[in-house]
């Protein structure tokens, strides 16, 4: 398959409704089935924009990205085939679940095995069939996401930031994150484990914070040397069990930073849980030596969100609205 300046035809037809899908300017006379200058120069800015060899030329090289270009999501069912299905809404998928925890190796467009196994986990993890399709039900429970899913897909696809952006705001920041055991991207929804879901909400806030350019530093409370990091937040099973209704925060109450850090990641989990969680038990972690807010997950049997905190979707509201509280307190310090 070659196609070039000068030749007419179906083919050409198809290549000029595809540019024009995508935004790119054909001439006046539009999609008229002859390949003219116009569509040279559409054909070589998407060969640009796609980092192909600018050739004006269509062959197979640049037909079949032409073509995954064309797919948005939601537009078609997304599963495991043979041969592999491709394309950008494909690739947006993989983009967004890497965002909330759940690993395609690589991001590369292509629904293969590591693809269904990431949608299979998030499926079980949001109470869906664990069938690895991509239809309504997946893609509702996808989109319910979308204010952080959005943020993290223009994260990966801004070349140019506005200098008042969020990433802007969060590049190279290092931020400290607590937690009492490694995270385990295998547990099961199932399980009641306190140290597990703590390590699941540090895993998802800095994955938001990575994505944005945050560099991370791991610690576990208690454990080693001072923490390293402009900003620190803990997630930690509560001491005891808290009352029902409530989840615990925890700050140093003689500095002031750490004070304003908390007050905003209340705010936060507030404007995101107020149906699930009606106040806050609030207590005092001196001598941390800097800002930082400790998040405490009750006992799973005593709050009353405790169920669920075992479905990912309301574990990534957590994250997301720590996240919204902690980019607010660096906002209101930078000048």
């Amino acid at each position: 398959m070659e196609i070039k300046q000068r030749d007419r035809g179906y083919e050409v037809v198809d290549i000029q409704q595809r540019l024009v899908a995508l935004g790119y300017d054909v001439g006046p006379t539009k999609v008229d089935g002859f390949f003219g200058p116009n569509t040279e120069a559409a054909v070589k800015k998407f060969q640009t924009d796609r980092k192909l060899p600018a050739t004006g030329i269509v062959n197979e090289t640049t037909w079949r990205p032409m073509v995954d270009a064309t797919y948005r999501f939601g537009s078609r069912a997304l599963y495991l085939r043979s041969p592999f299905i491709r394309g950008d809404d494909i690739r947006q998928l993989q983009t967004w679940l890497n965002s909330i925890g759940f690993r395609t190796e690589p991001v590369d467009g292509i629904f293969g095995p590591s693809t269904d196994k990431a949608v299979r986990e998030f499926q079980e993890n949001v109470d869906l069939t664990s069938d690895g399709i991509v239809g309504p039900s997946t893609l509702a429970a996808l989109t319910n996401l979308r204010s952080i899913l959005n943020l993290s897909h223009e994260s990966v696809f801004s070349d140019i930031l506005p200098p008042d952006s969020v990433i802007a705001l969060l590049q190279d920041r290092l931020i400290a994150i607590g937690s009492p055991t490694q995270h385990k991207r295998n547990w099961l929804a199932s399980q009641g484990n306190q140290q597990l879901i703590c390590a699941d909400l540090a895993h998802r806030l800095s994955n938001l914070l990575e994505i944005l350019g945050a560099r991370i530093n791991f610690f576990k409370p208690g454990v080693g040397p001072a923490i390293d990091g402009e900003v620190a937040i803990i997630f930690e099973p509560a001491v005891g069990k808290i009352d029902v209704d409530r989840l615990g925060i925890a700050y140093d109450h003689s500095d002031e930073n750490s004070r304003r850090l908390s007050d905003l990641i209340i705010a936060g989990l507030t404007r995101a849980m107020k149906d699930e969680i009606k106040e806050y038990v609030v207590v005092d972690i001196p001598g941390l030596g800097r800002p930082a807010s400790s998040i405490m997950v009750g006992d799973l049997t005593a709050l009353a969100s405790g169920a669920n905190l075992k479905k990912d979707v309301f574990r990534q509201k957590i994250a997301g609205a720590v996240f919204d509280g902690l980019k607010d307190f660096i906002a209101a310090k930078t000048p």
